[in-house]
């Protein structure tokens, strides 16, 4: 594979994983909770990426353990043996398993071949549904695991580093599109006009009371007039006297 062939993989790659996360964004969006948007988010993982198979494990509280909820097939694919074998099935925290490994670890496994990883207990009813490869990851809200999502394929696939990056999705409440909040409307902004000096009219500030002595005293009115002007003598036996001042 040649420079120019290698990048423009990796271009298809990047525009499937991104056309993946889209989808599953616009399901949760779309529905009323996660149980609900479960079918889209496993057909756009599956068709986006490239898995035949997609399963939805989700946490039993009272039981303490994942239960199997929903599966997503593509065309063609013979797994309904597979997939009627999981529904009575549960797995504990750790145990062997994908959906219990990835509940134990918090994060995604990529088993390469299943029939040579020894912790994969159904390999031998994948082997007979032709599944060879699978990619598990969790489902975390508020920092714990609440489901497992896990894909297979019918082809030998290597862990893709970038693919491994993404799936560690968390979930969270989703408000119906119906019952959403209207964006807020922007503040109306009243026009600025030409003020008129008689819009200042008959505003005065009013003097403070700690100088109102000492402008009586000085002979200033409230119209701003100055009258006679009177000052304070105080002479050396302590009595004041007032004096006029000679214009």
């Amino acid at each position: 594979m040649s420079l120019a062939e290698k990048e423009l993989e990796e271009l298809r790659s990047a525009s499937a994983r991104l056309a993946a996360q889209y989808e599953v964004t616009r399901a949760l969006a779309e529905s009323e909770d996660f149980k609900e948007a479960v079918p889209r988010i496993l057909r756009a993982v599956c068709e986006a990426l490239g898995w035949e198979l997609g399963l939805v494990w989700a946490l039993d509280r009272g039981a303490s353990v994942l239960r199997f909820v929903e599966a997503w097939g593509a065309e063609g694919l013979d797994a309904a043996e597979f997939v009627r074998l999981m529904r009575d099935r549960t797995f504990g925290r750790g145990d062997p398993g994908l959906p219990g490994r990835v509940w134990g670890r918090g994060e995604p496994v990529w088993v390469e071949d299943l029939a040579a990883d020894s912790t994969f207990p159904r390999a031998a009813h994948a082997a007979r549904a032709g599944l060879h490869a699978a990619l598990a990851f969790p489902v975390v809200t508020q920092g714990e695991a609440v489901a497992v999502l896990e894909f297979f394929s019918r082809e030998l696939r290597p862990p893709d580093g970038a693919l491994l990056a993404i799936p560690r999705h968390r979930s969270r409440p989703h408000r119906h599109p119906r019952q959403r909040r209207p964006h807020p409307r922007p503040p109306r902004h009243r026009p600025l006009r030409p003020r008129h000096p008689q819009d200042f009219a008959g505003r005065h500030r009013p003097r403070p009371r700690i100088f109102a002595g000492a402008t009586r005293r000085l002979g200033i009115t409230r119209a701003g007039q100055t009258a006679e002007p009177r000052f304070i003598i105080r002479t050396l036996s302590g009595r004041n006297t007032q004096t006029k001042s000679r214009n």
